[in-house]
């Protein structure tokens, strides 16, 4: 027999490399498995470092509990955890990170060096292990915490290295799980430093919506509104955008199931129905949303690097989060701010590329007129560089970096986030300066009382650096905070809406203009309503009850349609014919065969047969209460048909009634498409576009 077709154990080495390869993917794994211990040894402050991506280097500091002198060598084993004991434990884990392979799998394909102390040691301890080789271990002075230092990352295995993408791509790919860090924990603080430059510096105030102002900018942290709902063990809490906030993927969609970042179908499908008709078509939601739930009724243990889930109970999960999005919708004015940034029209544009001798002559002659004119500023003929162009330069990212790393750089530029390279004190900045005296001493003998001293030293040192950055850092989130909270107070959050009491209760019809756009004032604000998508909203929500509800009219057909069914279809048709017989189907079974006698009367013309047959075959894949729901974007489109048109003819009084209509929906501010229905501009606005204040 074939030596190679015998069947034999593998070696530690060649196990350790193949474990390796599920979880260590590519440096940004390495980052996440061990911010996850951080954030599982109660760490209040992290320090995520790296250097080309993370190829080369990668460094995490925390002030958690620290390890054990005793237990170092044992972190580093294969299923070595301090998080669970026993199977059972699985049921009602809470903790990041529990099969104990991170320390292992990453150590097995780097050179790894470990800096640790508990609060109670006098000394910490260092261990360094190359390719899994454990190389040496000794007492280290040390500040409280644990600081990692991966170098090399796969130098071993060289088959895994070649398929990691360039520097700038693997740093994107680090950047996007710093980013979930800090928003899913906004208690911790956050320091994240990219090739020296600090990219982002949190202070960990707890305070959700300045933790999407550190990673999704101003605009989108002013355009959320507060989420929080509970049902049973349930509990849903955080930050979701307004329907103005829709993005072309579904990137900013972000859900941390009891602290850990989850990817769930059912949560995104969830969510994504309690926006539907609020969103333009192809265009997704923005939000960051924490479940807390029962262990027990969620399975975290289903996917190598846990970021997927499966709950016991799908249905109740989606209907829970559904609900919690509908209901802060519900009573909110979700009226979008029409915004003064416009191109200019095709007669300014003529004006600005006249000849110069032309301009100049006009800007005379009003100068006439204005004896107190200040001169006007030339501008410079060297233009700079975009703000994008330097933030690339000054960071030194390229065209291919993540838009999350472009953003950051933008802001550091303008002076947003402090570029600060200092921080939290990593004992292995200083490790050269004892070196010399420790190189020399034996693992097990005690140290001089010089070491002692240093050791103090450095401590005391770091304690120093570390609260210096966090206070410095703390005020200017503060500061942060403060200026969202005063601004959505006044200017954006949006305020309460119910039928009983309209929003626009105090309102004048100003006019129309371009035959489209009425023009309504109420206390310090101007409405622009377009007339064809309020129309159209106000007959879709028409349409839509007589479906839901079932108060459709059926029109008999001159001759029934049969069916062409497969046994799947059969049964959906069978498990689901009372809902399509409410919603004006006529259905009949004769021979073994299906036929269709009756079909509802909608948008003025009846339906036909292939409008069912459409419904069976959204049900095989959704998950839907009525199927009608699947219908939502013909609905649309019948609606838009229906609808008055842009200039067609309104009267004063047709235009009245119609914002009265509008206003008595459960959703006025946008047409089933997903486009504004309304649009506000302030007066306050007004005022600095014409310059009468500052």
């Amino acid at each position: 027999m074939n030596d190679l077709n015998r069947i034999k154990l593998l070696d530690n080495s060649t196990i350790n490399k193949i474990a390796a390869g599920e979880v260590v993917e590519r440096p940004s794994s390495v980052v996440k498995e061990l911010v996850e211990n951080s954030i599982d040894a109660g760490a209040t402050a992290i320090t995520v470092e790296i250097k080309d991506g993370g190829t080369t280097y990668i460094r995490i500091t925390d002030n958690g509990c620290g390890i054990p002198e005793e237990d170092v060598k044992t972190a580093f084993l294969r299923h070595a955890t301090s998080k669970i004991r026993s199977a059972e434990d699985l049921e009602g884990v809470f903790s990041l990170g529990f099969r104990g392979e991170a320390l292992a799998s990453i150590a097995a394909v780097s050179r790894a060096e470990m800096i640790t102390k508990t609060r109670t040691a006098e000394t910490g301890t260092r261990i360094r292990i190359n390719g899994g080789i454990l190389d040496d271990i000794k007492p280290e002075g040390a500040a409280d915490g644990t600081t990692i230092t991966i170098e090399d990352i796969f130098y071993n295995v060289p088959a895994r290295r070649k398929f990691l993408k360039k520097a700038s791509s693997e740093a994107g790919y680090i950047t996007d799980s710093v980013m979930h860090f800090v928003l899913g924990h906004p208690e911790i603080s956050f320091k994240y430093i990219n090739n020296g430059t600090t990219i982002i510096h949190t202070s960990g105030n707890n305070d959700l919506r300045t933790a999407v102002y550190h990673v999704y900018g101003k605009d989108t942290a002013f355009k959320m509104l507060d989420i929080s709902a509970e049902c049973g063990e349930m509990k849903l809490t955080g930050l979701i955008g307004r329907p103005e906030l829709s993005r072309a993927n579904r990137s900013y969609e972000n859900l941390f199931i009891n602290g850990r970042f989850i990817k769930n179908a059912v949560v995104s499908a969830a969510a994504e129905e309690a926006y539907k008709t609020r969103l333009m078509i192809g265009k997704f939601p923005v939000y960051v949303l924490s479940m807390q739930i029962e262990p027990t009724m969620v399975d975290v243990n289903v996917h190598p690097a846990k970021l997927e889930v499966r709950f016991r109970d799908e249905e109740e999960v989606y209907r829970f989060v559904y609900d919690s999005i509908v209901n802060t919708f519900s009573d909110k004015v979700l009226i979008r701010s029409g915004g003064w940034e416009s191109k200019p029209s095709a007669a300014v544009k003529e004006y600005i590329n006249r000849p110069e001798t032309i301009q100049k002559a006009v800007q005379q002659e009003l100068g006439s007129q204005n004896e107190d004119k200040k001169p006007e500023a030339t501008e410079p003929l060297n233009r700079p560089a975009s703000l994008r162009e330097q933030a690339a330069e000054h960071t030194r990212f390229d065209r291919s970096v993540s838009e999350n790393d472009r953003k950051m750089a933008e802001m550091l530029l303008k002076g947003q986030l402090e570029s600060n390279n200092g921080g939290l004190c990593a004992v292995s900045d200083v490790k050269a300066e004892i070196k010399e005296s420790t190189d020399n001493t034996e693992n097990d003998a005690p140290l001089l009382p010089e070491h002692m001293e240093m050791i103090e030293r450095i401590k005391a040192e770091a304690e120093k650096r570390r609260a210096e950055s966090t206070d410095k850092q703390a005020e200017t989130d503060n500061r942060i905070a403060e200026q969202l909270k005063e601004e959505i107070s006044e200017v954006s959050q949006p305020a309460e809406f119910s039928k009983e009491k309209p929003f626009f209760d105090n309102y004048r019809i100003v006019g129309q203009v371009f035959g489209t756009y009425w023009i309504v004032e109420q206390n310090s604000s101007m409405f622009v309503i377009d007339q064809h998508a309020a129309h159209e909203r106000i007959l879709f929500e028409q349409f839509y009850d007589k479906f839901r509800n079932g108060n459709v009219i059926s029109q008999d057909m001159l001759v029934p349609e049969r069916l062409i069914l497969s046994g799947a279809e059969t049964e959906i048709l069978e498990e689901n014919r009372e809902l399509f017989e409410k919603s004006g189907f006529g259905i009949e079974q004769r021979d073994g065969a299906y036929y269709v006698k009756s079909v509802p009367y909608i948008f003025d013309k009846p339906a036909t047969a292939s409008f069912l047959m459409d419904m069976i075959d959204t049900i095989k894949t959704e998950n839907i209460k009525n199927v009608y729901d699947s219908k939502l974007l013909a609905i649309a489109t019948m609606a838009c048909k229906a609808a008055v048109k842009g200039g067609d003819s309104m009267t004063h009084d047709e235009a009245e009634e119609m914002i009265k209509r509008l206003l008595a929906l459960n959703n006025p501010f946008s047409c089933p498409h997903g486009r504004p229905t309304v649009i506000e501009l302030t007066q306050y606005e007004l005022e600095k576009k014409f310059k009468r204040i500052q």
